[in-house]
């Protein structure tokens, strides 16, 4: 089932998100993940992800996540650009197809920069010098530099903020043999921003921050499909283990009996689903029958700590 996400134009397409403490993070590690698929008409060209940079006293503090005009992705970070300069840090390869990508640039403040295009890692920069904060007053930017110079050209899908140096295992975990999983809420995201919303002029924050995104000229189209195959009873009887799914999809029209659908949500703790438990269940009374279903071997399938989405 196809989600959705923003396609940006190359012109002067751009999400705004004000500043706030969250976004701002000072002296602590950083890691910026999203889901990006490029239009190769416009190969070539500076094109930014990414951008929280401002000044303040004199001092102008950022880190950013771009493509430059070789075509490969580069992070780069800076507590004082006009004392100490920037730190930069680039993928292992261009990208220069229309492919889906999972892009992560983890600054370890203390440590290593390093920039992952689809589980592989570019060469690690060490960035310790950078140890002043990098926070300022500027809107972060989504998908430009600024209002009219330096945009992205194509989709961007599912953006992930975190306060912490995510480690190389949860970025395979993630990637998943490029079956990739949706991002999660945990105690170290400072925003997510799934892109579902698929209508209107906001991208909604999934965590407390509210870090809400305003959207200026890109358009609503059809994203990364995260659930490449949906439960069937079949599935269900032969013992599926769901545990390892990020969000779990359900429609009248998916294809999913209804033996199937209440087989599953009787084994949801209906403490741990999203507010949508309530539509969940509606989808299930209004769709198609399915035959007798019966549960996983040992209550397998289980979705602890899971959103369903609907």
């Amino acid at each position: 089932m196809a989600q959705k996400c923003l396609s940006f134009d190359f012109i002067d397409d751009y999400i705004t998100v004000p500043s706030s403490d969250s976004l701002n993070l000072g002296t602590d590690d950083i890691t910026i993940e999203m889901w990006i698929k490029r239009n190769t008409d416009n190969l070539g060209g500076q094109q930014w992800l990414y951008k929280k940079r401002g000044a303040v006293a004199g001092a102008t503090k950022w880190f950013n996540l771009y493509f430059q005009t070789n075509n490969y992705i580069l992070a780069t970070i800076t507590d004082n650009y006009e004392v100490n300069g920037y730190k930069t840090f680039v993928s292992s390869s261009a990208i220069t197809d229309s492919n889906w990508h999972y892009v992560v640039a983890v600054f370890d403040r203390d440590g290593n920069g390093t920039l992952y295009v689809d589980n592989v890692a570019g060469t690690p920069l060490d960035i310790s010098a950078v140890s002043g904060s990098v926070s300022n007053t500027a809107d972060a930017l989504i998908g430009a530099y600024s209002t009219t110079i330096r945009s992205f050209d194509g989709l961007i899908d599912e953006v992930r903020i975190s306060n912490i140096a995510r480690g190389s295992d949860e970025i395979s975990a993630i990637w998943n043999g490029g079956n990739g999983v949706q991002f999660e809420v945990d105690a170290n995201t400072v925003a997510l921003w799934h892109m579902n919303e698929g209508s209107a002029g906001t991208i909604y924050d999934e965590t407390n921050n509210d870090n809400d995104g305003t959207i200026h000229g890109a358009s609503w189209t059809d994203g990364y499909d995260f659930l490449t195959s949906h439960p069937t009873s079949s599935d269900a009887g032969s013992g599926l283990d769901v545990s390892t799914l990020s969000e779990v999809f359900f429609s009248a029209d998916s294809g999913v009996g209804l033996g199937a659908l209440a087989a599953l949500l009787a084994v949801i703790n209906t403490s741990e689903v999203s507010s949508g438990s309530d539509r969940l269940r509606a989808k299930i009374e209004s769709a198609t029958a399915g035959g007798d279903v019966k549960l996983p071997p040992g209550g397998q399938a289980s979705i602890p700590s899971r959103k369903v989405g609907i």
